[in-house]
């Protein structure tokens, strides 16, 4: 038995002595020596290997050389299987396999030794040693299956990748060999556009698919560099609730943002990369989901970092799914075709995030994307969606409650939550209570579905209101095209869904905080008590009156061209003046004749004004009060406010109430530059802006945008339907004055007077409102007249609206 335990201990200390590394390559120097060794590491295959037999790449120094070894061999009998598998891609490869070979051979004959002297004891040697043979050879068997599987998987990427690309190239060169082909007699203006929007779009396909290349070889090879900088996880949203609106408005299914409440709000990390993948996969779920819906749920979970939290983002859809055996495929680069966007590069993003991505498919029913991300909280910037008061009116703000009936369970839910972030009084109302006056008559704001809103409800709502204030929002699926707006004093606004935190507080202030117009002295105090406290600082005062500016024109009027002022007068003289002088100077003006108006319109202009001009003389009362009441709002405290007097005012009396400057009667053109020139800002008159900005008098989209409640999407809306349904109308105009069709002609100019006015389209809209005054006096030689006239302004705002959508496409 001694005799046993000595040669076993040899043949022990053979193996550990003769086995336990494998060089794959020499090299002269450190330099070259650290390259080799960050190719050996990079190596998928050696990668493997390390996973399932534990051992490590190093360098080690013999003589005047350096190795390049693969070492501490958890396991030194697996050092044979690993040389087999890496023999045939390291063609120098060098290791004492040759003599553990050899060794087994004389192992062999010192167990036949053992055997003739043992029996039995070498049997069982030799069985034990056949058996781990052949673990040693599944193993082999199984590497040799993953390192085929990768280069099948390798083959794939770049057969798809050929595929698309050729299969781009060919759409653009068969639609360019269309255009230049065709017979120039076929090209029309539309043709040509026509054609160039569809190279226009390979195009892109081409640069997207090579921008989606180049990430992915950047993501893999370490080299795609990360952000690290604190935003808004709303502004995250709106960037996605536009791209979801430009590249699939129609389509029959809603967008549904569920966010929990302990989310934060500002985070620290990589918006764009993070808004890429979640763009990637909403646009798989989008092409891939015909009806219900599509939602988004941002949760948080607790890290083990204090400053760091778990933010999950899960995209649920109710697709039909895939099929257990296509569930990779959809991961594979550039297998999917029809997919615009690669969901293999969210993988390499997640990947990079330290996050997690879990996919879950139930075929016929849907998909579920399951994204983790580990980001740092931004502790710098306040989380919390608080509503600020600073007037009577905001007072009892928190005491308001909210409803929302919806005709789908999920979306009412997530509508909730978007309120829950800064108020708690909000619930959901069943279906079967939209005809129930004490339920509905609980609440102080009520969002209801366009598709649930039946004439039944509608007019126990307006029965609701004739005894309280009951504001209704009408909602709609951002997607949804089908709904019609009902336009009624009722109805407060649309808004389409979703709704991002942010969005549902400032929808619920624009509602509930305006200014009241107060009319007793307690509320008065109260305000200026509230105005102390928020101690703002007001423009500069100027205590004398405005003196006139040497040599002032109209042209001197349009280096304010941009501002924003508004008007508060009652007297028409007055309004008269003002237009003429500021004329076609670029600024915008808006109107109002008393306190009630002056609110109204300070709330819909979203209190973007940069002056405020005010005629005191006729509602001497008021015109203080008003002042008072626009100074005690933290709101519109800094906007300057320049007073239009007669001499029997005290001027001291005037600056106390928070007049900036005064103006004192007669009105005179130079006076009133004076008074811009002290708060207004000027700007380069030769700069290219500015001439687009004079062409607002056309097209001014800013006020447009007003109009439409800062909606972008409303607006651009607006804009193509007036380009599709009057873009050609100059020939129609023409036909109904010569045939003398004034009826028509006075029909068609009245259908596009509103539209013009809320476009924001002057030029057009003083024309068509002297058309229709001509008409209506039958002076039809002027009507004659203005043909011209209407085909040169038709074009121009054809212009400006083409340069509007072709910039918001952009």
């Amino acid at each position: 038995m001694r005799i046993l335990i000595v040669l076993l201990l040899c043949i022990a200390f053979s193996y550990a002595k003769q086995s336990d590394s494998i060089i794959l390559s020499s090299h002269p120097s450190p330099s070259e020596a650290t390259v080799a060794l960050a190719k050996a590491n990079q190596n998928l295959l050696i990668q493997e290997l390390i996973k399932r037999f534990e051992f490590k790449a190093t360098i080690e120094k013999n003589d005047n050389e350096l190795l390049i070894v693969l070492t501490d061999f958890s396991n030194p009998k697996t050092i044979p299987l690993v040389y087999e598998v890496l023999k045939r891609d390291y063609h120098t490869l060098k290791t004492n396999y040759r003599v553990i070979k050899n060794n087994t051979g004389f192992d062999i004959v010192w167990l036949a030794v053992i055997f003739v002297m043992f029996g039995t004891i070498g049997v069982i040697f030799i069985v034990r040693s056949s058996t781990k043979y052949n673990e040693l050879e599944t193993e082999y068997k199984k590497l040799k299956k993953i390192k085929d599987s990768l280069s099948d998987k390798h083959d794939e990427v770049l057969n798809n990748l050929g595929y698309k690309i050729e299969k781009t190239a060919l759409s653009m060169i068969s639609a360019r060999d269309e255009i230049i082909n065709e017979p120039i007699q076929e090209y029309t203006k539309e043709v040509v556009q026509r054609k160039f929007q569809s190279i226009q779009a390979t195009d892109k396909i081409l640069i997207d698919t090579t921008e989606q290349i180049i990430n992915f070889l950047k993501a893999k090879s370490g080299k795609l560099k990360l952000q690290h900088e604190s935003f808004d996880l709303n502004k995250l949203l709106d960037e996605i609730t536009a791209f979801v609106f430009q590249n699939f408005k129609g389509k029959a299914v809603e967008l549904i943002y569920d966010i929990n409440i302990d989310v934060p709000r500002y985070i620290m990390g990589d918006r764009n990369r993070l808004s890429e993948l979640l763009m990637n996969i909403l646009d798989y779920s989008l092409r891939h989901t015909s009806r219900g819906y599509i939602k988004l749920v941002i949760a948080k979970f607790d890290h083990v970092r204090v400053d760091t939290a778990l933010i999950e983002f899960k995209i649920v859809d109710t697709s039909t799914g895939v099929k257990k055996e296509q569930e990779d495929a959809i991961f594979t680069p550039f297998s999917n075709n029809d997919n615009q966007r690669g969901l293999f590069i969210t993988k390499e993003l997640v990947r990079l995030m330290k996050g997690d991505l879990e996919f879950v498919s139930r075929y016929g029913k849907g998909n579920t994307f399951s994204i983790t991300i580990p980001l740092s909280v931004d502790d710098k910037r306040k989380q919390s969606y608080t509503l600020s008061t600073d007037s009577i009116s905001l007072k009892e703000l928190e005491k308001r409650y909210i409803g929302i009936i919806d005709k789908d369970e999920e979306s009412a839910m997530a509508l909730k939550k978007s309120f829950l972030h800064f108020t708690k009084n909000v619930s959901t109302v069943a279906d079967y209570s939209l005809n129930d006056y004490d339920v509905l008559n609980r609440f102080d704001l009520l969002l209801i579905d366009h598709s649930m809103l039946y004439n039944e409800t509608f007019e126990l709502i307006k029965k609701i209101q004739k005894h309280k204030e009951l504001k209704l929002i009408i909602t709609h699926s951002m997607l949804n095209s089908d709904y019609v707006e009902v336009v009624d004093e009722q109805i407060e606004r649309y808004i389409s869904k979703p709704l991002t935190p942010s969005y549902a507080q400032k929808i619920f202030l624009d509602i509930f905080s305006q200014l009241k117009v107060v009319s007793n002295e307690d509320e008065m105090i109260y305000m200026e008590k509230m105005r102390d406290k928020c101690s703002s600082t007001l423009p500069k005062q100027y205590p004398k009156p405005m003196i006139d500016t040497k040599d002032a024109t109209p042209e001197f009027f349009k280096e304010f061209a941009r501002s924003s002022i508004l008007i508060i007068s009652d007297d028409k003289m007055t309004l008269n003046i003002l237009m003429e002088t500021i004329g076609n100077s670029g600024i915008r003006c808006a109107l109002a004749s008393n306190n009630q108006e002056a609110f109204e319109q300070l709330g819909k202009y979203y209190h973007n004004f940069d002056l405020i001009l005010l005629n005191m003389e006729k509602e001497c009362t008021n015109g203080y009060l008003l002042t008072k009441m626009i100074r005690s709002s933290h709101t519109y405290d800094k906007i300057p406010l320049v007073a239009i007097i007669n001499t029997q005012y005290n001027q001291s009396e005037i600056l106390k109430a928070g007049i900036n400057a005064y103006i004192i009667k007669p009105i005179r053109l130079a006076t009133i530059y004076s008074a811009f020139n002290l708060f207004l800002d000027k700007v380069n008159l030769g700069s290219p802006y500015v001439r687009f900005s004079q062409s607002e008098q056309i097209l001014d989209i800013t006020r447009g945008i007003m109009q439409t409640q800062h909606d972008y999407q409303v607006y651009l809306e607006l804009v193509k339907e007036f380009k599709d349904a009057y873009g050609n109308s100059a020939v129609q105009f023409k036909t109904l004055i010569q045939n003398q069709q004034y009826d028509r002609l006075k029909e068609l100019v009245n259908n596009m007077l509103g539209l013009s006015d809320i476009l924001g389209a002057n030029n057009m809209f003083a024309l068509l409102k002297r058309l229709v005054q001509d008409v209506r006096n039958k002076e039809y030689a002027k009507v004659t007249e203005s043909i011209d006239e209407y085909i040169e302004e038709l074009e121009a705002l054809n212009t400006n609206i083409e340069i509007y959508i072709r910039s918001v496409k952009s």
